[in-house]
């Protein structure tokens, strides 16, 4: 007899608010995106000039038809001047700030389908934590470099992770702290989707 497993209902729903979180999300990195270059009293054409990115991409995100990536988003905030942050930060007068699950900064990592979501949303913060979504096959590659330490937990699934000319097979409950000036980065080697929590200091966004 096939047995067939129903989608709990309440799963049904978490994952429809992720969508909606995610695209309430972008659209305000966009639409403030928007705001500084107006402020700033540039064109588009001159934003394009400046990160590297084309018109018709970056008028599509200012209206929330796209999404950016980590690097690219770092690029446009380095051009126009702010942190990173400022596009997705919160209520940075709070002293506490709760981000429920999905309810993260979603962001691309690269021209990969590996996805991140920011869950320190304030400028003031002196930690950045990641939560990393990484499909088989994929990853980041081992290059990327930055002031600071790093502590990587994975929560599922295994990785290859590198440091510098080292490499480390991490599995579920494994992590790993390492001198952020070092080339890193990770690929999944395992079967099925990695998840893991990238924390360091200072935060590069």
């Amino acid at each position: 007899m096939r047995r067939i497993t129903a989608t709990p209902r309440g799963t049904r729903a978490l994952g429809a608010q992720r969508r909606d979180s995610v695209k309430a999300i972008g659209k305000q990195v966009g639409e403030r995106i928007a705001a500084l270059r107006l402020e700033r009293r540039l064109t588009l054409e001159a934003l394009a000039g400046g990160t590297g990115l084309t018109t018709s991409f970056l008028s599509k995100l200012e209206r929330g038809q796209t999404s950016i990536s980590v690097d690219n988003l770092r690029n446009v905030a380095h051009f126009l001047g702010v942190e990173m942050v400022h596009f997705f930060e919160q209520n940075e007068s709070l002293n506490a700030i709760v981000t429920a699950t999905g309810q993260g900064t979603p962001l691309r990592v690269g021209n990969t389908s590996a996805t991140g979501e920011s869950l320190i949303s304030v400028a003031r913060s002196a930690l950045q934590a990641t939560l990393y979504r990484t499909p088989p096959g994929q990853g980041r590659s081992p290059g990327f470099s930055h002031p600071g330490e790093e502590f990587v937990f994975v929560i599922g699934g295994r990785i290859r992770y590198r440091v510098a000319d080292v490499e480390y097979l991490l599995g579920k409950g494994d992590s790993i702290w390492h001198k952020s000036s070092e080339p890193h980065g990770w690929k999944n080697v395992g079967s099925g989707p990695a998840l893991t929590l990238h924390v360091n200091t200072p935060p590069v966004w």
